[in-house]
């Protein structure tokens, strides 16, 4: 009776443990997962006829009076950075990316000035990414710009934040904009040498705005270096950190790396304010070696055209 009695508590205490993993594998995937309720280019913009193209990585990709084969190229350019920005960033199911006909004129929802034509733009809670197809060549980093955004506020709001802070959103968003147009290599030179010069930045002074429009011929992709090389080092979960003294360590940290890469030694030469007033004296004592260099030819040439002609008489006709 006695063992028939500890068959029975154990199997109601494995029943037990069972509900409970399964109710806390239900609270891990709820919190994972917050709904979004978002639009599709036909109800965000109903006045243009929408046609499905294809969808990658959750991200539905709609035409407005495009032709067929150029929709596919479209398609192709989007998915060049959504999949990558799904499985690092934030799922991106339930978005679009709209992609209209310059003739069109499609509605701003305030996000431009009156009277001005979107030329690319996002919607975060909307989970839209809209695009002038007159920026063909563009398109690809548009997309990988718009994309970064909207998954950066969906990771901000499953952790419970109101939004992602900037600049570090614009700095993940240029990171992915250099990786899908090869230029990451570039874009950490450019960071190194900006980020050396200027004192250390604010890393989280501000918020996503739900609405952003940008022209897509000057994307910034400041910070995008720097922001590739803190992924590297510590994970995509460094984009998490809002602490600003840990940002400013991983910038020093990145610069260390970027002298020892360039001259083998990892010290500073003397901080960005003797870099910018050695910089400035360079310039000056250039221009002062020029000057002395070039004052004799002058003084020779000057008295060369003030020498008497040969006919006496010319100055005498005057």
């Amino acid at each position: 009776m006695l063992a028939l009695d500890r068959i029975v508590f154990m199997r109601n205490l494995v029943g037990v443990a069972a509900l409970l993993i399964v109710g806390l594998a239900g609270s891990i995937a709820s919190a994972q997962s917050v709904p979004f309720d978002t639009e599709t280019c036909a109800s965000f913009f109903p006045a243009q006829p929408w046609t499905t193209v294809g969808a990658v990585a959750g991200v539905t990709v709609e035409t407005a009076d495009i032709a067929a084969t150029l929709g596919e190229r479209i398609l192709e350019d989007v998915a060049r950075s959504a999949s990558d920005i799904a499985s690092e960033v934030a799922p991106l199911d339930g978005t679009s990316v709209c992609v209209f006909n310059a003739n069109y004129t499609v509605a701003d929802h305030g996000v431009v000035g009156e009277g001005q034509q979107i030329r690319a733009a996002v919607f975060l809670p909307e989970g839209i990414v809209v695009h002038n197809v007159a920026y063909l060549k563009e398109i690809d980093d548009g997309a990988a710009y718009g994309l970064s955004r909207i998954a950066l506020w969906r990771r901000a709001k499953t952790a419970g934040e109101s939004g992602f802070p900037e600049p570090l959103g614009s700095f993940v968003a240029g990171r992915n904009v250099a990786t899908v147009t090869d230029s990451i290599r570039a874009a950490r030179n450019v960071d190194s040498s900006i980020l050396l010069a200027r004192p250390p930045l604010g890393w989280v002074v501000a918020e996503q705005r739900d609405a952003l429009a940008w022209n897509p011929s000057s994307i910034s992709q400041f910070g995008g270096g720097f922001m590739d090389w803190a992924i590297s080092e510590y994970g995509i979960d460094v984009i998490d950190e809002r602490d600003p003294q840990v940002w400013d360590a991983n910038v020093e940290e990145f610069l260390a790396q970027a002298r020892f890469e360039a001259t083998g030694s990892r010290a500073a030469s003397g901080g960005w304010e003797l870099g910018v007033i050695a910089f400035a004296a360079s310039i000056v004592l250039t221009a002062i070696t020029a000057f002395v260099s070039w004052y004799p030819k002058l003084k020779e040439r000057r008295r060369r055209k003030t020498r008497r002609p040969t006919d006496p008489g010319y100055f005498e006709s005057m």
